[in-house]
């Protein structure tokens, strides 16, 4: 991956993830190798000439899904949340978001049918749901709470 293309904006997912050791140690001190997939995802991105900011691998993330009791695909290193794609915030990019949003969501479909197919892409639009973005997420169905500011990719 080159250094230029993906930034990791949490300090311990940059030392282990950029600084090539795939290992990030968590909250909580353990040290979590990072699912190759997840790896190998950031590298077909990246090669596909997609620049992205990586906001949360292990780093900022809180062991359960906000709002439930369920474990996060981030806890144990099996995801990835993207909040800048090709420079754009998906926040707060309003409409000059979304291409690049769809076209990142649709190089994630793609990834159907290979070793890479993620379980989970979620997004519900680009700071307000958006109904060309949910049709573009998998394992889940309709707008998922706190989900307008990134694209998480599970596996």
């Amino acid at each position: 991956m080159q250094a230029k293309r993906v930034a990791f904006l949490q300090s311990n997912d940059r030392a282990g993830l950029a600084g090539g050791s795939g290992v990030v140690r968590r909250s909580d001190g353990a040290d979590v190798a990072v699912d190759t997939q997840v790896l190998r995802m950031l590298v077909a991105l990246a090669d596909q000439g997609f620049t992205f900011h990586v906001s949360s691998v292990i780093g900022g993330h809180t062991k359960n899904v906000s709002g439930s009791g369920n474990v996060s695909r981030h806890w144990d290193g099996h995801a990835a949340d993207f909040n800048v794609i090709n420079g754009v915030d998906i926040d707060t990019g309003g409409a000059a978001a979304k291409p690049h949003t769809v076209r990142f969501m649709q190089a994630l479909n793609a990834l159907r049918g290979t070793d890479l197919a993620p379980r989970q892409v979620i997004c519900s639009g680009n700071g307000r749901v958006d109904p060309d973005v949910l049709r573009l997420q998998i394992g889940v169905s309709g707008v998922v709470s706190g989900h307008t500011n990134h694209v998480h990719v599970g596996y």
